[in-house]
């Protein structure tokens, strides 16, 4: 992707979810970030323990999994509407692709 090309949604703010970014592929005409799914959660599941911490609050530690995955679903798959992708490295494996970069090309920001 090069900044000739601004069609790729990306994720805000970016200094926090760039780090996420596992590639870009082509989709019909677009280019289309591919973020890790999985380092996404556990960054919310990381916030909202650092919420609860801040608030002097108890929470329930095995609901914290399930609040981030909740967020995500809604707050970032939902809402994009499709896009941009988001890959499990664990489903990755499971159908015996490589999990470093399922893509098409490696994303690279200038």
């Amino acid at each position: 992707m090069t900044q000739e090309e601004p069609s790729a949604i990306r994720l805000e703010p970016r200094d926090t979810f760039d780090r996420f970014i596992m590639g870009v592929c082509e989709v019909g005409d677009y280019l289309v970030l591919v973020y890790d799914k999985d380092a996404i959660i556990s960054h919310l599941h990381s916030e909202i323990v650092s919420y609860y911490k801040d608030q002097d609050e108890s929470f329930d530690k095995d609901n914290i999994y399930f609040m981030a995955l909740e967020h995500f679903e809604f707050n970032f798959v939902q809402k994009t509407g499709g896009f941009p992708i988001y890959v499990s490295k664990d489903d990755l494996s499971t159908l015996g692709l490589p999990n470093k970069n399922p893509c098409c090309g490696k994303y690279e920001d200038k």
